[in-house]
């Protein structure tokens, strides 16, 4: 069957005082500016991929986020993203690499809607919310579009992209019962 689908979902957003400024770290001896994103549940730390390169070994990337969270004071936020960001063929590209508090995880992800929605909110405010779209190229080489749009009870962010199902729920899904957390 088919396992590939297109998604289009409106991403919950509270702009506050402070919610998307900027910020500098000193990684590695070197002194780098990044842009700070809080939305509810993550903080995304933006930086450019030219200032400091992405690695791709998981201790590095590890221990820079770790580096960042202290020194921004983010070690009580719910989750974190340390996102290195370039330009690669006409599009944004990201590597997001994040860490979540509760269960102590730390992961480079394949796709991440909130770094890509981060990115769309940092180039928003300094761009104004004139209507911005842009296309995002994820680790997984999938593109995820972000949408910020000027509303009037402040701005409204989208994703929208494809999404593929791997592997199979036995039995389906579709069998859950989310209310009770067992299978009908």
């Amino acid at each position: 069957g088919d396992t590939g689908f297109q998604v289009r979902v409106e991403i919950p957003v509270q702009l506050e005082s402070g919610s998307v400024m900027q910020a500098r770290l000193l990684l590695e001896g070197r002194d780098i500016a990044c842009t700070l994103v809080r939305l509810e549940g993550i903080s995304q730390v933006l930086l450019a991929d030219e200032d400091l390169p992405f690695d791709p070994d998981l201790k590095r990337s590890r221990d820079r986020l770790a580096e960042a969270v202290l020194q921004l004071g983010l070690e009580n936020e719910a989750a974190v993203g340390l996102v290195w960001v370039k330009r690669e063929g006409g599009l944004y590209a990201i590597d997001p690499v994040v860490w979540v508090r509760k269960v102590k995880t730390c992961f480079y992800e394949t796709a991440c809607g909130s770094a890509t929605v981060a990115l769309a909110l940092a180039r928003a405010v300094r761009d104004g919310y004139a209507g911005l779209k842009m296309k995002v190229l994820q680790p997984s080489k999938s593109v995820i579009q972000a949408e910020v749009l000027a509303e009037q009870q402040g701005p409204a962010a989208w994703l929208s992209g494809p999404v593929e199902i791997e592997g199979c729920l036995n039995p389906p899904l579709e069998t859950y019962d989310n209310r009770g957390g067992s299978y009908a």
